[in-house]
């Protein structure tokens, strides 16, 4: 069987086993293919450079650079949400009809 159990277990199964092995089974397949995409772009990214630029093909040895982390500071979120609720608060407080209390 696909997933590697033998038949006589198989009739022994709930429908709720079933249903888990199966998704089980469809997200490790699902992972492979998309593991595949990458390799096939990675590939075809340097046989593009080795046909028509050569000199500029990257190493692929050497790993690739991680980006920048694009996380914000705790103390650089608190600093912007401060400054968009004084925006708010001006906006609104200048609207018409609008008290101060």
């Amino acid at each position: 069987m696909a997933l590697g159990q033998r038949y006589d277990d198989f009739w022994s199964l709930t429908l709720r086993d079933y249903e888990i092995a199966t998704r089980g089974l469809r997200r490790l397949r699902e992972s492979e293919i998309e593991r595949d995409r990458m390799l096939n772009h990675e590939l075809a990214t340097m046989v593009h450079f080795a046909i028509f630029d050569p000199k500029k093909m990257p190493d692929p040895t050497k790993k690739a650079e991680k980006p920048a982390d694009p996380m914000v500071t705790a103390d650089a979120a608190r600093a912007a949400m401060h400054a968009f609720a004084m925006a708010h608060n001006q906006t609104v407080a200048k609207r018409p009809g609008r008290e101060k209390r």
